[in-house]
């Protein structure tokens, strides 16, 4: 298959040359070693029984090779970290490791790597990455006050439904919503059957664990704390469970890095109002929310609004990988006085804007309002965002209302 450019590619390179080594961690099966791969000259495979023997036999014939030299699962044997942060050291060039891992390792390394390790966060595809938008809105662009021309969006109800079932998963961006489906499915029984014990090391119930995934797809953009799954998990199914086996199920998706936790924005633009501080809770893939769910494509188009929170998850995927290329952060925004936006995506510079995702058009009044209200409110503090912006499916056009707020089709962004 043709290789998909992905928007880390360039920020790989970048690290490589002050680095002695990148380290690629990301979800299982997201393109981390097909990337690392394109800019590694050797790689060595680390979940390979005979590679870990090798290692513990003759460490050099694991870790030396052409560089830079990919050490892929490399949290199968953590060794590897600590013998290329001495090689790293007694070379002092840049560039010399990938390292990729779809786990944090059982065993911590005895050296952090500062200093000598550099972290990129790898995802699922975006849209723009898959070819399924075509890049005429720039947040880039937005952030630099630059005008908008109308934007044409191909993107409607059924389409979107697709998109949410599928996911961003490199190996299904060619292949059918049914299979797309059917291959989360398996990966979420995978993590039940093999991951969960792997991570943890301890054995779990995979009824219970099953339920908290669904429990958590349930209350996909929400806090999601341990009490809100508890209660949710012993009313809807009548199954009891503990505070503390809930955070070890949320411990767990950390480590495998299928969970997303969005953090609160921290100024206080409603001075009279305490911020939320408890972290917005997603999948890393929508496609796996649904397989959680265990519903159809059918279910799913039949239920616009379950079908409006998993755009909502869409959404904060693609942002996340957008802002990270901006070199930017995604917060959420939330006050004890119940007033909250969606998302607000913040620059390292300092620029933001706020950001309301709806899958229809039929709230869009409703979001731009909310919008103009906290842009009055950063006004009074002197620290106005750069634009708002309502993200959506089903508008059939990108472009700025009356109002100033930008209303941009997901199929239209790029960063």
């Amino acid at each position: 298959m043709k290789y998909l450019s992905r928007l880390k590619d360039q920020a790989l390179l970048r690290q490589l040359k002050n680095s002695g080594a990148v380290e690629i961690k990301g979800p299982k099966w997201c393109g981390k070693t097909t990337t690392a791969k394109r800019y590694a000259a050797s790689f060595i495979n680390m979940d390979v029984p005979a590679n870990r023997d090798r290692f513990a036999l003759a460490p050099d014939s694991v870790m030396f090779g052409d560089f830079p030299r990919l050490v892929d699962e490399w949290q199968d044997e953590p060794g590897t970290w600590d013998a290329a942060r001495r090689i790293i050291d007694d070379r002092g060039t840049p560039g010399l490791y990938i390292f990729t891992g779809s786990a944090t390792p059982g065993q911590e390394p005895s050296h952090s790597g500062v200093g000598r390790f550099s972290e990129l966060r790898m995802r699922t595809m975006s849209l723009y990455e898959m070819g399924r938008s075509d890049g005429t809105v720039s947040l880039a662009a937005l952030f630099k006050h630059r005008k908008l021309e109308p934007q044409t969006s191909s993107l409607d109800y059924g389409g979107t439904i697709d998109i949410i079932c599928k996911g961003g998963w490199p190996g299904t961006v060619h292949a059918s919503v049914n299979k797309s489906m059917q291959i989360a499915t398996d990966y979420i029984n995978n993590v039940i059957r093999h991951d969960l014990k792997k991570t943890t090391g301890v054995e779990h119930d995979p009824v219970k664990f099953r339920l908290f995934l669904k429990s958590l797809a349930r209350n996909t953009g929400t806090p999601a704390r341990i009490a809100t799954i508890v209660n949710d998990i012993s009313q809807s199914e009548g199954v009891a469970i503990s505070d503390k086996t809930i955070d070890s199920y949320f411990t767990a998706l950390r480590k495998i890095y299928l969970l997303e936790e969005i953090s609160g924005f921290t100024k206080n633009l409603r001075s009279k109002s305490r911020m939320r501080t408890s972290p917005i809770r997603y999948f890393t893939d929508t496609s796996l929310a649904v397989a959680a769910l265990e519903i159809t494509r059918k279910m799913l188009f039949e239920d616009p609004r379950t079908a409006g929170f998993l755009f909502e998850s869409v959404c904060l995927h693609d942002l996340l990988i957008y802002a990270e290329a901006l070199d930017g952060k995604v917060y959420q925004y939330h006050d004890d006085n119940g007033f909250e936006v969606d998302m607000i995506l913040k620059l390292k510079n300092g620029k933001w804007a706020a950001i309301e995702c709806k899958l229809g058009t039929q709230n869009h009044d409703e979001a731009a309002e909310k919008l103009l209200d906290l842009r009055a409110k950063a006004k009074e503090r002197g620290d106005a965002p750069s634009f708002l912006m309502i993200v959506t499916a089903t508008s059939g056009v990108s472009a700025k209302r009356k109002d100033g707020v930008y209303v941009v089709a997901l199929d239209n962004l790029k960063p």
